[in-house]
């Protein structure tokens, strides 16, 4: 009785008087335990350093993604949104658990199928990234680019869009192109003029 209450008690094992035999045993099965006690702890140790330096990446790496104002938007095979940025979510007027479910061609341009070209679409058939430019309804150009991720047998599981709101560059673009045939006409006038006073 005395044994089984210290082995309830956590002793890892016991010697009885006259059973000088089972010492040996008893020694080792000791030496035994402690070294599982030993390599248990150190694993426990090893997972909360794992866990803290994990934690201490996702952290940083929500940060980073969280401060891209491009919109970014991780999307499976039927163009669901798996997951969001907050500058994807605020570009939609949205918040970012809101757009999860939901098909991107609905959420960008109110369709009910995807639209062409999709860049998306075309990196799930070629495996590889695209570049488009797409001009939406209400008058916004938006540079879209894909990056196809793999899954353990090689095949393409998902997709990062990433999007770029391009309209005041290619304004600034316009008013560039404007100005450059400005300054030639004004040049080729200015030719001109010096012809007629040189005549």
């Amino acid at each position: 009785d005395t044994a089984v209450e210290c082995m309830k008690a956590g002793a890892w094992n016991y010697v009885s008087k006259g059973h000088i035999k089972r010492l040996g045993p008893a020694i080792l099965n000791g030496l035994e335990q402690k070294q599982r006690r030993w390599e248990r702890k150190h694993a426990a140790e090893k997972l909360r350093e794992s866990s803290a330096s994990v934690r201490h990446l996702s952290q940083g790496c929500h940060g980073l993604v969280a401060a891209i104002p491009d919109s970014l938007m991780l999307l499976d095979k039927d163009l669901k949104v798996l997951w969001a940025n907050k500058a994807a979510a605020e570009n939609i007027g949205m918040t970012p658990g809101a757009l999860v479910g939901r098909l991107c061609y609905e959420l960008w341009y109110g369709l009910r199928e995807p639209c062409e070209p999709c860049p998306v679409m075309q990196s799930f058939e070629t495996g590889k990234s695209r570049n488009e430019t797409v001009t939406r309804s209400d008058g916004r150009v938006w540079d879209i680019r894909t990056v196809p991720l793999t899954d353990e047998q090689g095949g393409i599981a998902r997709i990062i869009e990433v999007k770029r709101d391009i309209t005041e560059h290619r304004k600034l673009e316009v008013q560039y192109h404007q100005a450059q045939k400005m300054e030639s006409i004004g040049t080729l006038a200015g030719g001109i003029a010096h012809d007629f006073n040189n005549i």
